[in-house]
């Protein structure tokens, strides 16, 4: 009696094997096109820009101060780029606050020239009080002198 039992291997069919060998040689051969593709692409210097939609967290851009939009000279999805004009402002607004900003300042001018002014007419009055007071000190020291 026998104490183990060796089965004989199981002989493939040639097509099976045969088609075995076509699926393997077959993924190979993608697996190692691929390399060589990605290769070829990057050699071309357009092509490492890729086109396409981006979904990014947006931002919101506003005047800062208020203002009236005349055009938007953009459209969605195009690309743009650092210093392109997005939306032209209507500057009436902003001329008007300008026009009032530069009455304001010519108003404080005059009020500062005013002041300057006025501050001079101060020393001068000073200066002439502080002369009739040393001229009245001199009469008064000439008339209280004793004569001999």
């Amino acid at each position: 009696m026998t104490s183990h039992f060796k089965r004989k291997t199981m002989r493939v069919p040639f097509r099976a094997r045969l088609r075995r060998t076509m699926r393997f040689g077959f993924l190979l051969l993608i697996l190692g096109l691929i390399p060589f593709f990605l290769a070829f692409m990057m050699r071309d210097s357009d092509a490492t820009r890729f086109n396409g939609m981006v979904e990014a967290e947006s931002e919101t851009v506003g005047p800062v101060a208020t203002a009236r939009i005349l055009s938007v000279d953009v459209q969605p999805g195009q690309r743009v780029y650092a210093g392109d004009v997005l939306v032209r402002l209507d500057p009436a607004d902003r001329a008007l606050e300008l026009a009032m900003q530069e009455t304001r300042l010519l108003d404080y001018q005059q009020n500062q020239l005013q002041y300057e002014q006025g501050l001079q007419r101060y020393r001068q009055t000073l200066q002439e009080s502080e002369r009739r007071s040393r001229q009245m000190v001199q009469e008064a020291a000439v008339a209280w002198r004793p004569r001999r």
